[in-house]
C-alpha cells in the first residue's frame, strides 16, 4: 500500500494526498517547495522539496519508504497561537455598561459620598478590564511534535510544558458566542505530570488543534513504545 501524505497549511493538516497528487499540485502551482509535509500524519514535517525530491526515480531506490529522510528525533513547531479577545467579549461588554452606569452617576450625583463611590468604581472596573487585557495579551501557546507550551503573564511570566506522550485526554467547550467568532477552549488531561489538566483558551479553530493535539500524542507514543521494544529484543 503507497504512503499517503499531508499538508500543513493555515495551522491544521490537510490531506491525505498521494504522491501522484502531490506532484499534481506542484505542476499547477498550488504546492510550494517550502510547504511542510508528513507521511500518514507523523510527527516529523519535512519541507515538500525535500519529499518530492526523496521520491524522484532516480532517489526512490535509495530512499527506503518505511525510514524518514531525517531523525525524528528534532523538535519542529507545529502551531502557535494566543487566546482570542473575542473569548471575553460579554466580560468586556457587562463591565463597559457597569463603567457606564457609576460615571453616569458620579456625574450626576450631587450627593459627595455616591460621586465618591461611584467614581471609585468606575477606576476599579476600568482597571480590572486592562489588566485582563493585558493578560490575555501576555498569554500564547506553542505545539511541537513533542510537547504543548502554554505561557501566562506579561510582567510576572508563567510557562508550564506538557509532553504530548503523557496526555491522555482531550476536549473541546465553545459557547453560543464562541461559535459565532469560531473560537473555543481546549481542555488536556495529563494525570502523571504536575498540572495534571491545562486549558487553552479562546483559540481559533479548537476542533482543529485539537485533533491535532491528539494524534501527535498518539504517534509520539508510539513511537516510544516501539523504542522500548527494540531496546529490549536488544537486550535479549
Amino acid at each position: 500500500m503507497s504512503s499517503t501524505f499531508h499538508i500543513w497549511r493555515h495551522n491544521i493538516p490537510e490531506g491525505p494526498y498521494t504522491l501522484d497528487q502531490l506532484k499534481g499540485l506542484e505542476t499547477l502551482g498550488k504546492l510550494s517547495p517550502r510547504d511542510r509535509l508528513s507521511r500518514d500524519t507523523g510527527v516529523t514535517w519535512l519541507p515538500a522539496a525535500d519529499i518530492l525530491a526523496a521520491h524522484t526515480p532516480e532517489n526512490v531506490e535509495r530512499t527506503s519508504p518505511s525510514v524518514p529522510a531525517t531523525s525524528d528525533s528534532s523538535e519542529q513547531l507545529i502551531w502557535e497561537g494566543r487566546p482570542s479577545q473575542r473569548a471575553f467579549t460579554i466580560q468586556y461588554a457587562l463591565l463597559g455598561v457597569f463603567v457606564f452606569i457609576c460615571s453616569f452617576i458620579a456625574v450626576s450625583s450631587r450627593s459627595t459620598p455616591y460621586f465618591y463611590f461611584a467614581a471609585g468604581a468606575s477606576i476599579i472596573l476600568i482597571a480590572w478590564i486592562t489588566a485582563k487585557a493585558m493578560q490575555v495579551y501576555g498569554s500564547s501557546y506553542r505545539l511541537t511534535n513533542e510537547r504543548l507550551i502554554l505561557k501566562s503573564g506579561l510582567f510576572a511570566v508563567a510557562i508550564v510544558e506538557i509532553e504530548l506522550f503523557r496526555v491522555r485526554d482531550t476536549s473541546v467547550s465553545q459557547t453560543m458566542l464562541d461559535k459565532v467568532f469560531q473560537i473555543g477552549s481546549v481542555s488536556i488531561t495529563a494525570p502523571d505530570t504536575s498540572t495534571p489538566q491545562v486549558c487553552i483558551y479562546g483559540i481559533r479553530r479548537p476542533l482543529e488543534i485539537r485533533e491535532s493535539i491528539r494524534s501527535l500524542s498518539l504517534k509520539i507514543r508510539n513511537l516510544k513504545n516501539l523504542r522500548s521494544l527494540r531496546k529490549i529484543n536488544c537486550a535479549t
